[in-house]
C-alpha cells in the first residue's frame, strides 16, 4: 500500500474554508480596536487642549479664549504656550491634510463662546467671557470634533480656528495671504444635532467620526465619547428651562442629563 503524500482536494477546500471564516470574524473585531484606539487618543488630544484653555484662563483673570471674526473664529493660537506638542490639535481620524505651517485642527469652540468679539481679526486677552457666566460646566460643551481645518498653530493672531453653531453650517474660511489654500469649507465630524442635519444644508455635516459617535469636551475638563442625538446644539437658551426652539436655541443646563431630556450636554452655557 502507498504512502499518501499531501492533502486531497477536499481536504484544502476545508481548511481554506475555516480560515476564511475566521478571517471574517476576527478582521471586524481587529478594525474595531484600532478605532478605539484612534478615538481614545482624539479624547486624549480632548483633554490636554483642555489643560491648555485651563492654564490660559487662570493666567488671564478666568477669562476664556477670545473670538473674534462676529464669532467664527476663536483663538486657537493663543494656546502655544500652554500645548507641548501639535499633535494634539489633530484627531487620527480626520483626514485633512496640512501644508506648511498650517496643520489640520479637529477642534472647534461652540459659538456661543466665540461671540466675545473684540472686532475683525483682532484678538485681546482678558476680553474673553468669564466661567462664572455660565451656569453648568458639567454639561456646557467647550470642544466639538470638525473636518477640514487649517490653522497655524503657532500664530497667536491667527484667525481660521473655527467656532460653530451646531444649527447651521460652519461658515467659510477666507485663508490668509500666503496660506496653501484662499478658502476652507470645514465641516461638523458629529452628525446633525437635534435632528436637525437637514437645516445645516448645504452642508451636510458628516458622519459622526468614530463608528457613529463623536467625541466632546466639557467646561469642567471632563471628556465624553457621544451620539449627536445626545447633543443639543444652537445657541444659549433664553431661560435655563428653554427647550430646543426651532433648532436654534439649545436646551438649558437646567433640563439636560435629567430624566426628562434627550440631551447629555448642550452648546448652552445659561
Amino acid at each position: 500500500m502507498k504512502n499518501r503524500v499531501g492533502f486531497t482536494l477536499i481536504e484544502l477546500l476545508v481548511v481554506i474554508a475555516i480560515i476564511g471564516i475566521l478571517a471574517a470574524i476576527l478582521v471586524p473585531v481587529f478594525m474595531g480596536a484600532r478605532e478605539k484606539g484612534r478615538q481614545t487618543s482624539c479624547l486624549s488630544n480632548m483633554r490636554q487642549l483642555g489643560m491648555a484653555m485651563d492654564m490660559y484662563e487662570q493666567d488671564h483673570s478666568d477669562c476664556i479664549i477670545p473670538g473674534t471674526n462676529n464669532g467664527n473664529s476663536w483663538g486657537m493660537g493663543l494656546l502655544q504656550l500652554y500645548t507641548e506638542s501639535k499633535d494634539i490639535y489633530k484627531c487620527p481620524d480626520d483626514p485633512t491634510t496640512g501644508s506648511g505651517s498650517y496643520q489640520p485642527v479637529s477642534y472647534a469652540l461652540p459659538k456661543t463662546f466665540a461671540y466675545n468679539t473684540t472686532g475683525p481679526g483682532t484678538y485681546v486677552n482678558d476680553a474673553g467671557m468669564g466661567l462664572s457666566q455660565w451656569n453648568a460646566p458639567t454639561v456646557s460643551v467647550e470642544l466639538i470634533e470638525i473636518q477640514g481645518d487649517l490653522v497655524d498653530v503657532s500664530d497667536p493672531d491667527e484667525t481660521t480656528s473655527v467656532a460653530a453653531t451646531g444649527n447651521s453650517p460652519i461658515a467659510p474660511i477666507t485663508m490668509p495671504s500666503g496660506a496653501p489654500v484662499s478658502t476652507l469649507q470645514p465641516a461638523y465630524a458629529t452628525g446633525g444635532y437635534n435632528g436637525n442635519a437637514a437645516a445645516m444644508t448645504p452642508m451636510i455635516p458628516n458622519a459622526p467620526v468614530h463608528a457613529g459617535s463623536a467625541n466632546y469636551l466639557l467646561w469642567d475638563g471632563h471628556v465624553k465619547s457621544l451620539r449627536p442625538g445626545s447633543v443639543s446644539g444652537g445657541y444659549d437658551a433664553p431661560s435655563d428651562t428653554s427647550p430646543q426652539v426651532n433648532g436654534q436655541t439649545a436646551a438649558g443646563t437646567s433640563t439636560v442629563g435629567g430624566p426628562s431630556s434627550a440631551y447629555a450636554v448642550t452648546f448652552s452655557k445659561v
